[in-house]
């Protein structure tokens, strides 16, 4: 059974049981149902039906469960300085993963280099885009791209510059037409490098608005 329950982000400075919804799993293999326990780490977890879960959140944490389904755990806890979204969401929605991020260059003009993963088709569906935003959500630098990568995947594609000090840490993350934002994003900074973690979809998502933007898809 579907359940049309909106997302649920909660950024929590509490302890204390939670209610937890949806499904998970790290690698994305959307097994029917999935079971969680011990101590949960930074990650999406997803699940096609059920999602079950009587651990615990890691400290400083990113963690996504989404699924179909809804469960409830009354022994969940997230500790402070963790952020948990529980969502239901199609599992086998189409999105563009950021599987790495270098950069090179100097403080005020750097270049990243960001590879992306993703299920290109040709224009109807493919990765148009990729950004590096502030962990407040201003976006400062987009590459747009240009045309799909159906036969090559993963691919890499660099961009600059962009006007960051080496401290400043970002959220590097990928729009894949038609679908949006949602997929693996990198965050970090220059100087202590770049790490797997998850955002909601709807995360600064007024952001698909700002320019520059695709122009026309030629294949």
């Amino acid at each position: 059974m579907h359940h049309s329950i909106s997302s649920l982000v909660y950024i929590l400075s509490l302890l204390g049981p939670l209610c937890i919804f949806s499904q998970l799993t790290l690698d994305r293999a959307c097994e029917t149902d999935q079971y969680e326990g011990g101590i949960v780490g930074s990650g999406m977890y997803q699940a096609k039906e059920t999602l079950r879960s009587d651990g615990s959140i890691a400290s400083n944490s990113d963690v996504i469960f989404s699924a179909d389904e809804v469960s409830l755990s009354t022994s969940f806890t997230v500790p402070v300085g963790s952020t948990f979204l529980a969502e239901n969401t199609d599992c086998e929605s189409v999105l563009a993963d950021v599987t790495a991020t270098s950069v090179s260059g100097s403080a005020g003009a750097y270049t990243f280099s960001v590879t992306i993963e993703n299920p290109d088709t040709g224009c109807s569906q493919y990765a148009n885009w990729w950004e590096v935003i502030s962990l407040d959500g201003t976006l400062l630098y987009r590459r747009v791209l240009g045309h799909s990568h159906v036969n090559e995947q993963p691919f890499t594609r660099s961009g600059g510059p962009v006007n960051i000090s080496s401290t400043d840490e970002v959220y590097v993350r990928a729009w894949m037409h038609p679908t949006g934002y949602g997929g693996q994003v990198m965050k970090g900074s220059v100087a202590m490098g770049f790490e797997k973690t998850v955002l909601s979809k709807e995360f600064a998502s007024e952001l698909s608005q700002e320019a520059p933007l695709p122009g026309n898809c030629p294949f």
